[in-house]
């Protein structure tokens, strides 16, 4: 029986190319098979393949035709746990105070901190089960970590007697 196991749904959308490519080979090497990158050129595309298991979308500020403000508030719309980052070539903190208040999660510059951010956002929404359960139950990370590989295990052995069972006497 193959292991399932669930990836983070990120989208890169930017009409510059290279960003695109420099993004994901960096993102490939650093988290491989559990992440699926989707890229576009335009953020109308985007948008409708927005959905409940879109986790990131990293948005150029430059690239849209139609404004970066009712993109991000679709996409939050669609799904208000995607996380929103938005990549800039300009340092005008205007940019990051608008992204913000349209509901962008981070704003990052590019070739300066967005690989950084973009990994750490991917990072927490890969551990926030764990530090759900820290939060929640107060208890250490480790512990957190063997109550979830323990619910884990017992999902999969009961899934697994169910499938037997279903097949009947062998």
């Amino acid at each position: 029986m193959e292991k399932q196991r669930r990836s983070i749904n990120l989208f890169i959308v930017d009409d510059d190319q290279e960003v695109i490519v420099g993004l994901r080979r960096f993102l490939d090497q650093k988290f491989g098979n559990n992440i699926n990158i989707t890229e576009f050129n335009d953020g109308s595309i985007a948008l409708r393949r927005v959905n409940q298991s879109t986790d990131i979308v990293v948005l150029d500020y430059q690239t849209e035709k139609r404004s970066e403000e009712h993109l991000i508030k679709e996409i939050k719309a669609i799904n208000p746990k995607t996380q929103v980052i938005v990549l800039s070539t300009n340092e005008n903190i205007g940019i990051a105070v608008d992204s913000y208040r349209n509901g962008a999660n981070d704003v990052a510059l590019v070739g300066v901190n967005a690989k950084s951010k973009i990994s750490t956002m991917i990072y927490d929404v890969i551990t926030f089960p764990i530090r759900l359960i820290v939060r929640e139950f107060g208890v250490s990370k480790f512990v957190a970590i063997f109550l979830l590989t323990f619910i884990t295990i017992g999902v999969i052995a009961v899934i697994s007697m169910q499938l037997h069972k279903a097949q009947g006497p062998g």
